[in-house]
Formats: structure tokens, C-alpha cells, sequence
């Protein structure tokens, strides 16, 4: 996605992420690193993202997911007809 190096990625990082973050409640599965880093790229430029980056065999979104998605202002309803909310 064009994005090369840690600074690079730091840029992307929305603006109090944790505060915004903390309101939202807590996913049953827990949060991982690797789904931060996804959330960011989508939040960054979702139609990229799917364009270039995701794969099908990532699995899909839970609701968490989406609401996490959608506080950050997200157009849920873009995503390509092959990822769903699931829980």
C-alpha cells in the first residue's frame, strides 16, 4: 500500500486512536496486533486496501470489527460484496 517504513505507517495512525479506541466495547476475542494494523490501513484507504492488499483467505470481519470501522468514519457498506460482518 505504498507504505514503507515504520514513520510511514505512524502517519497513518488516526488521531487519538486509544481515547477513541477505549469507548468502544471491548471484542469477546480480544485485540492483536496484526488486527490494529489491518484496521489502520483500512481506515487510512479501505478501497486500496481491498484492491491491493487483502486477501480472501484472511477471514472475515466480526462486529467488532465493523464498529471499530465505523467510529473511524468508514463506509462499511463500500466493502467488496465478499466480506460480511460475522460474529
Amino acid at each position: 500500500m505504498g507504505i514503507n517504513t515504520l514513520a510511514e505507517f505512524e502517519k497513518i495512525i488516526p488521531d487519538n486512536f486509544k481515547v477513541r479506541y477505549s469507548k468502544i466495547p471491548a471484542s469477546k476475542y480480544g485485540t492483536y496486533v496484526t488486527g490494529l494494523v489491518v484496521w489502520f490501513l483500512i481506515i487510512h484507504d479501505h478501497k486500496k486496501y481491498f484492491e491491493e492488499a487483502y486477501k480472501e483467505s484472511y477471514g472475515k470481519f466480526d462486529s467488532h470489527d465493523f464498529r471499530v470501522l465505523k467510529e473511524f468514519g468508514v463506509d462499511t457498506s463500500k466493502f467488496p460484496s465478499t466480506i460480511s460482518e460475522c460474529d
